[in-house]
């Protein structure tokens, strides 16, 4: 049986309609027994055919930092730090003050983990819209691969819980 491949649909300013669905985190096991994680941002991505949208993922890994892929995409998204303003500790040094989630016994080390509100904002902005540049990517004879143009994220419209959810 044959099917269409996916294109996104772009308005005329070239974006793609992106409606935020899920995220979730990977684990793959390497041949050794070591285990290495993924986080995925996963978009519900409007296809210039109907029925073809597609789910696609902004894959990065758990480390957030403001300029890195997590974090440039979570701004691009709305997110803002919990961090509060800088101030020195009682050795002198300039430190960030944030929330303490619980201490985290793993790979005999003692470290606390610190929450910093990823998950429920994700979770706060499930079904919004956004707009995006996408990129398609040669994968080779026959293959092709869309990503987002993360920096070129942008707020469309907020899920109210009125409008549909574009889901099956």
């Amino acid at each position: 049986m044959f099917s269409q491949s996916f294109k996104p649909a772009l308005n005329k300013d070239g974006y793609a309609r992106l409606t935020f669905a899920n995220y979730q985190i990977q684990s793959e096991y390497s041949k050794n027994g070591s285990e290495s994680s993924k986080f995925l941002l996963e978009f519900l991505v409007k296809g210039s055919v109907q029925n073809t949208d597609t789910i696609i993922s902004i894959t990065t890994d758990l480390i957030y930092d403001k300029d890195n892929l997590l974090g440039i995409t979570l701004n691009k998204l709305g997110f803002k730090t919990p961090y509060t303003n800088p101030k020195f500790d009682a050795e002198g040094f300039e430190v960030i003050m944030i929330n303490v989630a619980e201490k985290c016994d793993k790979d005999f080390e003692s470290r606390e983990q610190i929450d910093l509100g990823i998950e429920k904002f994700l979770d706060s902005i499930k079904y919004n819209v956004y707009l995006a540049k996408m990129n398609n990517i040669d994968k080779g004879k026959d293959k092709t691969f869309w990503e987002i143009d993360v920096s070129s994220i942008k707020l469309f419209k907020v899920f109210d819980g009125t409008n549909t959810i574009p889901f099956y």
